[in-house]
């Protein structure tokens, strides 16, 4: 039996060891194998920026440089130009746009964008947008006039990114000639624009007659929001807005929380769709005021479960302001809102101390 078992013991410590010395192997040769890709890209990454250094510096040298680079085709040395114009700006892009010029490029573009077919037109229009070479009017009218609806929004992408408030009146045109313009389409142009000029975005709600325009511009100043000094949002919400709309304009009063912003929050709670209400229950703990922290109690006897939470939440992060309120839930203990207090009182220190 001793024999038996040194035999075994024996057998178990050299099996133990070879799976050690397998292992050990194993690591060393995945950490070799990281170490040698980690070596690969950073090579590429530097070949990379070298080959775009290399054809910046041949700009200067004139255009047969750049052709020999590109292997002597026209074609190549086209696409070369637009490959390397999106990654570079100011004068770099700028002497790229002029070499695109002088090889006649520009001239063969405008004539596939007014009268080659759509796979044509839009392989065009992508290489000017690369380049963000300036078009005539009369090229963008002729692709607004377009059947394609992908090249008519991608065209007013296009006049955004370009032209900035600028672009405005060709953005309105568009939306005025098309009686259901796309929500998702008009809403990336519209923030387009409201990444460059806020304020034209702002103007645009404070102005348009057109329900869905002033939608759609309230979700993109939530993205990019002014001011609120003037409340003029608030007598653009239409009670049929969407929840996502009501949501939007939720984000821009908590960007700048004021008296002004404030008295937007009763007609917000009075929204049909819970979430909306959450929001504002979220964005009354910005507030010290008695008037926010009375709405948050109306709020703790909301229907939806979540609402009342986040009611109380806001309620005991106003600290002694929300306290009296805090203090009737829980004597009461048939409110709606008196097991959540219950149970959230023990994570605030403060309002225990005070009760």
């Amino acid at each position: 039996m001793d024999l038996l078992t040194q035999y075994v013991t024996g057998n178990s410590v050299i099996m133990a060891a070879i799976f050690l010395i397998v292992f050990s192997l194993a690591v060393s040769f995945a950490l070799l194998f990281m170490s040698g890709m980690k070596t690969i890209i950073v090579k590429s990454n530097k070949a990379q920026v070298n080959k775009e250094k290399e054809f910046v510096a041949s700009i200067a040298a004139g255009i047969p440089t750049i052709e020999k680079n590109c292997g002597g085709s026209s074609k190549n040395l086209r696409d070369t130009i637009v490959q390397f114009a999106s990654n570079l700006i100011s004068e770099d892009r700028r002497r790229l746009q002029k070499l695109y010029e002088e090889n006649g490029f520009c001239r063969e573009d405008l004539k596939e964008l007014q009268f080659a077919s759509n796979i044509r037109c839009a392989e065009a229009l992508k290489r000017n947008r690369d380049l963000l070479s300036p078009l005539p009017d009369y090229i963008w009218k002729s692709l607004l006039a377009r059947e394609n609806f992908m090249i008519r929004w991608a065209t007013l992408e296009y006049i955004a990114s370009l032209k900035g408030k600028r672009s405005l009146p060709w953005i309105l045109q568009e939306l005025n000639q098309n009686n259901q313009p796309a929500q998702g389409a008009t809403l990336h142009i519209l923030s387009t624009l409201a990444s460059m000029s806020p304020e034209t975005i702002s103007a645009l709600a404070e102005h348009s007659d057109n329900p869905f325009i002033v939608e759609i511009c309230l979700r993109c100043m939530a993205a990019y929001p002014l001011s609120l000094s003037h409340s003029d949002v608030l007598h653009l919400l239409n009670v049929k807005a969407s929840k996502e709309t009501f949501i939007s304009v939720m984000k821009i009063l908590k960007s700048y929380p004021s008296k002004e912003a404030l008295a937007a929050y009763p007609f917000c709670m009075k929204h049909p769709h819970w979430v909306v209400r959450l929001e504002v229950a979220n964005g009354l703990a910005l507030y010290t005021e008695p008037e926010a922290a009375k709405l948050l109690s109306d709020l703790c006897l909301d229907g939806n479960y979540y609402v009342r939470a986040q009611a109380v939440k806001s309620l005991l992060a106003m600290g002694k302001n929300g306290q009296p309120y805090m203090v009737e839930i829980l004597e009461e203990s048939k409110h709606p809102a008196h097991e959540i207090a219950k149970g959230l009182r023990h994570d605030s220190d403060e309002f225990h101390v005070a009760a």
